[in-house]
């Protein structure tokens, strides 16, 4: 099976949500951050037709022990959803929200959990009623716009051109898991720069993975067959040349657990790369499933990016 028949199969719905708050909030901690951890804690207390929470319905691994991939997702795996923080106000380590002004995110549903819509909107009802900040400042609605992405199927016209892309890292980005740095690689000798080939690499590899996870588990049967498909399609991802870099290394902090002084701290790289002769072939794939981000804690908010051709 050919990556575009198996990317056709990969549905999302894109949730963008308006809100304001009636007092001004300050919180030093990444927005990201704070979206995910407060949405899960009202996950909790949604519960689903079976009487298992909708958090723990999303930290349950959903492929089974059989799966050949299993082992692999077991200690942690990419999550059915996500949000997109890039439009919250961030700036010295702090995310500051001014009253009655209004502020926008959205959530992002990968695969069968669109199914669970009505749960999530359940928990971002109760999230908004819980509030965040300390103390709690409760976020009222202003809209919600659903925009659902499927059958995606490029156009033959794209394929055999190139073309000059700039990638904007609207959140920071790493492609690179830090723990595994000076473990050999081919990345590491590249000193964790976020080359255009890493870049593909690592966004097919996700994509492929939310396939498996959130829409057909048997859509491939060996990790040889899907390291095979990978690099038979990014063999053209060598070939884009660097124009400009301006990009800066950045550290992020979660929110604090209840009773602990540390925190999770996150990075990545935001700014903007441009390059040149890049294979068209992949800007039309970039660009469809771009709200589904790259990289290391997409869940916390970091991956997202957008492209822009000349």
């Amino acid at each position: 099976m050919d990556l575009y028949t198996i990317l056709h199969k990969l549905t999302y719905r894109k949730v963008d949500i308006r809100f304001f708050v009636e007092k001004n909030v300050e919180i030093s901690a990444w927005p990201g951050a704070v979206l995910r951890n407060r949405f899960l804690y009202a996950a909790e207390s949604i519960l689903c037709a079976d009487g298992v929470s909708l958090r723990q319905k999303l930290d349950t691994l959903p492929i089974p022990e059989s799966h050949p991939y299993y082992n692999q997702f077991k200690g942690g795996f990419p999550k059915g959803f996500l949000f997109d923080c890039s439009h919250l106000p961030y700036s010295n380590g702090k995310m500051v929200l001014r009253k009655e002004h209004i502020y926008r995110f959205s959530l992002i549903l990968v695969g069968n959990c669109i199914n669970d819509y009505p749960l999530f909107l359940l928990a971002l009802e109760r999230m908004f009623n819980d509030g965040i900040g300390n103390p709690r400042v409760q976020l009222t609605l202003v809209d919600c716009n659903v925009t659902d992405f499927n059958n995606f199927h490029p156009s033959e016209s794209i394929f055999h051109k190139t073309t000059e892309v700039s990638l904007t890292f609207n959140t920071p980005i790493s492609l690179v898991n830090p723990s595994k740095i000076g473990n050999g690689g081919y990345q590491n000798k590249l000193n964790s720069f976020p080359s255009f080939y890493q870049f593909m690499r690592s966004f097919i590899y996700r994509l492929l993975s939310l396939t498996m996870l959130y829409v057909e588990p048997d859509v491939y049967r060996t990790q040889d067959e899907v390291d095979q498909l990978v690099e038979s399609y990014i063999a053209d991802a060598f070939n884009p040349f660097l124009l400009k870099a301006d990009i800066t290394y950045t550290k992020l902090h979660s929110t604090p657990r209840v009773g602990e002084h540390n925190v999770y701290v996150m990075s990545g790289y935001s700014g903007a790369l441009s390059f040149d002769e890049v294979p068209t072939l992949y800007i039309h794939l970039l660009d469809h499933f771009a709200p589904l981000c790259v990289g290391n804690d997409i869940n916390f908010g970091l991956g997202n990016f957008s492209i822009k051709t000349k």
